[in-house]
């Protein structure tokens, strides 16, 4: 795969966003490569990015170009790769070791746990580039954060640094940079131990109730695409402006 590289380790399975360069932008190569990566019998995940970053979000030279219908097709294809994470998958840990941004968020916030280096930096950026979260961020950071919080990060799109992150429940432990992987490890070992069916089960159940806000976030995304500003401003943004 050649923007998610995977290393087992026993019954753990290591998935590594791999795009270094661009920050681990989520193309939709990326994403589908994602969903492969995650239909494994392994027992847990780790789930990390290459270099200084989570992932910066989407790839907004992807995003630039989206029509409404290339736009429900996108959003579409996120979506089932996040419901796959949290439905069907082994337990999810994201080992998040910097930026992790808009779609990035969304992926981290789709995990089971969540452990952030110190230097991590959370956000949901999207109303900066005329648009809104896509991936399902309307409705999992309000359940992480509550709503006044959720309201907060994604109006001003502004960011929290890791130890707001902590103190808000949007990350569940903050670790020294070289202890990350090593407590991602830990707490995977420890999930991984326990049966499959009873582990899927309780990931379901703590789930039940909230699928109908995923369909109406899909559509006011797609809603976004109907005029021609989001392509404006990330025009601007990749341009250096603000």
């Amino acid at each position: 795969m050649p923007f998610v590289t995977i290393e087992q380790r026993g019954n753990v399975l290591v998935v590594t966003l791999d795009r270094e360069r661009q920050m681990n932008a989520l193309s939709s190569a990326l994403l589908r490569e994602l969903r492969e990566a995650c239909s494994t019998e392994a027992r847990a995940i780790i789930l990390t990015g290459r270099g200084k970053a989570f992932s910066a979000g989407a790839d907004l030279s992807e995003l630039r170009d989206l029509s409404p219908e290339t736009a429900l097709e996108y959003s579409g294809l996120f979506h089932t790769l996040l419901r796959q994470m949290e439905e069907d998958a082994p337990p999810i840990i994201a080992a998040v070791n910097g930026h992790c941004f808009g779609g990035g968020n969304e992926i981290a916030m789709a995990c089971d746990l969540r452990i952030a280096s110190e230097s991590a930096m959370f956000g949901q950026p999207e109303v900066k580039l005329g648009i809104i979260p896509g991936a399902g961020g309307t409705q999992r950071l309000p359940r992480l954060v509550g709503l006044g919080r959720a309201k907060e990060m994604i109006l001003t799109g502004e960011p929290v640094s890791a130890s707001q992150a902590l103190a808000i429940g949007l990350v569940d432990h903050v670790v020294k940079a070289e202890q990350l992987m090593p407590e991602a490890e830990r707490l995977a070992r420890l999930m991984a131990r326990h049966s499959k069916a009873a582990l899927r089960r309780a990931k379901l159940a703590v789930l039940a109730g909230y699928a109908h806000g995923f369909v109406r976030e899909q559509q006011l995304f797609t809603e976004c695409f109907s005029s021609g500003e989001p392509k404006q401003k990330i025009i601007e943004f990749l341009a250096g402006g603000r």
